[in-house]
């Protein structure tokens, strides 16, 4: 469900905009522009808990950003570091690489 006005994002349960006030539609109702992007990936992250915190910063940021996770650790429902081969992979638009790696220096290399 989707706000109208703001375009906030909410459950299926929610019915009411906490911010707007306004009546919740069906997101695939509204003709939301969706601005042509190039999506590059960041260097693979080793573990769910990296990757939380780059996705953190990234947020705090207002860097636009969806991540991947490995197969396993979506369906055997694990996280943190503990499966060897848990790399995740993070998507930035290409717009965004410069400031991204400026945010990110020191962080993931």
């Amino acid at each position: 469900m989707i706000c109208p006005k703001c375009h906030a994002d909410y459950f299926e349960n929610i019915k009411k905009c906490g911010d707007c006030n306004l009546n919740l539609v069906d997101a695939c109702s509204l003709d939301i522009p969706i601005p042509d992007m190039t999506w590059i990936s960041l260097s693979p992250i080793h573990g769910n808990t990296n990757a939380d915190m780059i996705i953190d910063i990234l947020n705090t940021e207002d860097i636009p950003h969806y991540a991947k996770y490995n197969w396993s650790s979506s369906a055997l429902g694990t996280g943190g570091n503990s499966l060897v081969d848990n790399i995740v992979r993070i998507f930035i638009p290409e717009f965004y690489q410069e400031k991204t790696m400026e945010v990110l220096k020191g962080v993931h290399e």
